[in-house]
């Protein structure tokens, strides 16, 4: 089961909303076992149907726990793009479709692309 903050969850979506139409991209910061807060690399590439960042650009003492982006369209199901990211990104992944509104807009997969549960504490 995921946990996650609900100040983090909805700066998930907010971050997701002032993207679109292109994707959000961003990595978790965890927590004794909480994703707490959104990392945002410096010199990431935001498009219409990808986002990337530059793994140089992640600072040393990050704790990152794994990768959050959105989908400017219907689906919150990964690509192939997004299961390569998840393999070399931490073990917990999230990605919102549009419209970035509510929970059942987000979805979280481990690093294999298998769904997750997850809970807004």
């Amino acid at each position: 089961m995921v946990k996650i903050t609900r100040k983090a969850f909805e700066s998930f979506l907010a971050g997701a909303r002032s993207f679109y139409p292109r994707e959000f991209l961003g990595l978790w910061k965890e927590e004794h076992g909480v994703l707490m807060d959104i990392i945002l690399l410096p010199m990431s590439e935001y498009g219409p149907s990808s986002a990337t960042y530059n793994p140089l650009m992640l600072p040393l003492s990050s704790g990152a726990a794994g990768s959050c982006h959105s989908h400017p369209g219907p689906s919150k199901r990964p690509s192939r793009g997004d299961l390569m990211m998840f393999s070399k990104t931490g073990g917990v992944h999230a990605i919102a479709k549009y419209p970035f509104a509510k929970k059942e807009d987000v979805s979280f997969y481990d690093s294999k692309g298998n769904e997750l549960e997850f809970e807004i504490v």
